[in-house]
């Protein structure tokens, strides 16, 4: 079927983000919020071999993933989709140049790749955070910590 703007929602507690994933990541959707590759895939069962990736913006536009480098290992990333609660532990944070695609392909486990522009107002490299996935809860909604609004606001300058 056809991925719809919001049938996916992420929430990642560090970050106090709580977001729809629209479809795509061309210029114009990436203006309105996050993205999904057209290349990914959803989120699946735990032996399926799925990687959700997702990108953002960090210093231009909604600024959604302008803290991603503060996060650690072992924080939650929840996916939702179709009623179900998906949990990604965080395993690895890196950064690339901006041709390197391997990062959102698909790995021999499930996992979520999250993509945004590094460093910051120049984006010669990309910084990627991969979370496995670990859980899958159904017909669940996010922990209760999530009820933080979706308004994120860049730091003052």
């Amino acid at each position: 079927g056809q991925y719809a703007d919001g049938d996916l929602w992420l929430h990642i507690p560090r970050l106090e983000l709580t977001l729809p994933v629209l479809n795509g990541v061309d210029p114009n959707t990436l203006k309105k919020g996050i993205g999904l590759f057209d290349q990914a895939q959803l989120p699946g069962a735990l032996s399926k071999n799925s990687n959700v990736a997702i990108a953002g913006h960090r210093d231009i536009h909604g600024y959604e993933f302008y803290y991603i480098d503060q996060m650690e290992v072992g924080d939650p990333i929840y996916l939702r989709y179709q009623g179900d609660l998906f949990t990604y532990e965080m395993e690895e944070q890196w950064i690339t140049h901006d041709r390197d695609w391997d990062p959102i392909k698909t790995r021999d486990y499930s996992c979520g790749t999250l993509h945004t522009c590094k460093p910051i107002r120049v984006a010669s490299h990309r910084i990627f955070t991969m979370g496995r996935l670990v859980e899958i809860t159904r017909e669940s909604d996010f922990p209760e910590s999530a009820a933080v609004s979706a308004e994120s606001s860049p730091p003052a300058e």
